[in-house]
């Protein structure tokens, strides 16, 4: 669940480009349709190419399409003193 929240993924399958210093450079669906023999646009191909080519993704954001990733809630910190554990036991 970390890595999917530092790069804000919010689906599966959903393909997360980023440059040598980290930045999200492409975000989104891997392709435009489910169906492999229907597919008419690989976006993510795109923005590798676009980036390896030293270019800006013409297309940075696409909506992804398949399952929400579900995570759980971050714990609350709120009342803590630094230092302290939230170990139970």
């Amino acid at each position: 669940g970390v890595l999917a929240k530092q790069l804000h993924a919010t689906t599966t399958p959903q393909a997360v480009v980023t440059d040598t210093s980290g930045d999200i450079r492409y975000l989104g669906r891997i392709d435009d349709n489910a169906d492999r023999t229907r597919v008419t646009r690989s976006d993510a191909r795109l923005a590798l190419d676009a980036l390896l080519s030293g270019q800006p993704v013409a297309k940075p954001r696409t909506q992804a399409f398949g399952c929400l990733i579900s995570l759980p809630p971050a714990p609350s910190l709120i009342g803590m003193r630094e230092g302290e554990s939230q170990g139970h036991g």
